[in-house]
């Protein structure tokens, strides 16, 4: 993903416990295409990663949040998620089909 022209090096981020790297968040800009055929520059979320010894901790859900604060002030008006739809619900996301 870093290789990609749509990569965001500015929101690429790591969480670290000490001095391990226990998480990564990767962002990209994506494109929407809504029914009408309008085309709409959203975040491409994802993928995010967190060490299997260190999930449950809240690592995930601040990285997102760390994203979501970041995207607002960049001006995406949506993000868009890679990942599991379970975990992303309880992060506050909801499937775009009921955003119409």
């Amino acid at each position: 993903m870093r290789v990609s022209p749509s990569f965001i090096p500015e929101q690429d981020a790591v969480a670290v416990h000490g001095s391990r790297i226990v998480g990564n968040i990767v962002d990209a800009t994506s494109v929407i295409r809504a029914d009408d055929g309008k085309e709409y520059e959203v975040l491409g979320m994802g993928a995010i990663a967190v060490l299997p010894e260190y999930q449950s901790r809240g690592i995930g859900r601040r990285m997102i949040g760390y994203t979501r604060n970041r995207v607002r002030e960049m001006g995406f008006r949506a993000i868009f998620l890679y990942g599991d739809p379970d975990y992303s619900s309880r992060c506050g996301f909801v499937p775009a089909e009921t955003l119409g």
